[in-house]
C-alpha cells in the first residue's frame, strides 16, 4: 500500500527552492556502500553510492560534492562507524563551508509535536529514526493526497524522488510496529523482528 503511495512523488515535477541539503550514511565497505543523498526544498537528486572508500575518504568526496552544490546543511548518520566523523571533523585543518549535523538515530525522538495532534515524538516514538521516518512518510502521503486532488498542501511540503529503484525499495521496504513499550518503531534491519508485533 505504502508503495503505491510512494509512487506517486517518483519524477514528479516540484520547484527546486529552499534549503540545499545533504544526507550521509557512512558503510564499513565489503558489498555496502557509503551514500550521500542531496535535495533541494522537496526535490531529492541521485543518490551518490561510494565503494571502495574508507569512510574518511568517502567523507571527503561527500564534502566535495556538498561544495560543489551550495549544501547549506549535512546530516550524517554519526551512530556505528558514523561516530568517527564528528572527530574527523573537529580535527580537520579544511575549512567546511556548510554546517554539518550529527544524527543519532537510536537516541530519543524529539518534543516536537506531531501533525497538530498536541501528541510529541517523546511520547509516539521509541526513537528518533522512528520520528524522522515517520516524517518522510507523511511528507509520502501528503504528496499523494495532493497529486491525486484530494487535498492541496504548500509545496515545501511534499516531496520528489528520482527514479532510483534502490532508493524506492529502501523507502519502501521498513516496517512500522510497537516496541514493547507500545511506542511506534520502525524495523531495523540489525533488530530482533520478535521485538516487533
Amino acid at each position: 500500500e505504502f508503495r503505491r503511495v510512494l509512487f506517486r512523488s517518483v519524477g514528479l515535477v516540484l520547484l527546486p527552492e529552499g534549503t540545499r541539503a545533504a544526507g550521509f550514511d557512512v558503510a564499513g565497505g565489503g558489498l555496502n556502500s557509503s551514500v550521500c543523498t542531496r535535495r533541494i526544498g522537496p526535490v531529492v537528486y541521485e543518490p551518490v553510492e561510494m565503494r571502495w572508500e574508507s569512510e574518511i575518504e568517502a567523507l571527503w568526496k561527500v564534502i566535495d560534492i556538498c561544495e560543489r552544490d551550495d549544501v547549506d546543511l549535512l546530516n550524517y548518520d554519526a551512530d556505528g562507524l558514523g561516530h568517527s566523523i564528528i572527530g574527523f571533523l573537529k580535527q580537520s585543518d579544511r575549512p567546511i563551508k556548510f554546517v554539518t549535523r550529527p544524527i543519532r538515530s537510536g537516541s530519543g525522538a524529539t518534543d516536537a509535536e506531531i501533525d497538530d495532534s498536541g501528541v510529541t515524538g517523546k511520547q509516539r516514538f521509541r526513537n528518533k529514526r522512528t520520528e524522522m521516518w515517520w516524517n518522510v512518510r507523511t511528507r509520502f502521503e501528503k504528496t499523494f493526497r495532493h497529486v491525486t486532488g484530494k487535498q492541496s498542501y504548500p509545496i515545501d511540503e511534499l516531496i520528489s524522488i528520482p527514479n532510483n529503484q534502490k532508493l524506492i525499495s529502501q523507502l519502501s521496504t521498513p516496517l512500522m510496529g510497537h516496541s514493547t513499550t507500545g511506542k511506534l518503531q520502525v524495523e531495523s534491519k540489525k533488530e530482533d523482528r520478535k521485538s516487533v508485533v
